[in-house]
């Protein structure tokens, strides 16, 4: 949890690990965005309520990742992969545009 403090983060999922992460995430981070690839969650219905209920979690319905994007950084003089953000596809219309979602 520590290294994602203050950050942009996604979780990816509809079950009870999923929420649980997400509401875990959004303590500390300073947003969320939970990507599932259907319209409906299989997590418990608690913990699906807590989730739709947490203003730092954002879900993104039928949305599945298509590509993850990196960059290279400077870190004390060494060079480090990073990635820089996810090129998200509907799963409902393939034909639409990718999307981009920003995460630290």
């Amino acid at each position: 949890g520590y290294l994602f403090k203050g950050k942009s983060c996604a979780v990816v999922g509809g079950g009870d690990s999923a929420m649980e992460e997400a509401l875990m995430l959004s303590r500390i981070c300073s947003s969320v965005q939970l990507l599932h690839r259907k319209d409906s969650f299989r997590a418990s219905l608690v913990l699906q309520q807590r989730v739709f209920s947490n203003q730092h979690i954002r879900v993104r319905w039928n949305t599945a990742i298509a590509k993850y994007v990196g960059k290279t950084i400077s870190v004390d003089g060494e060079e480090v992969s990073t990635l820089s953000h996810l090129e998200l596809m509907d799963t409902t219309d393939s034909s639409k545009e990718y999307t981009q979602l920003s995460v630290d």
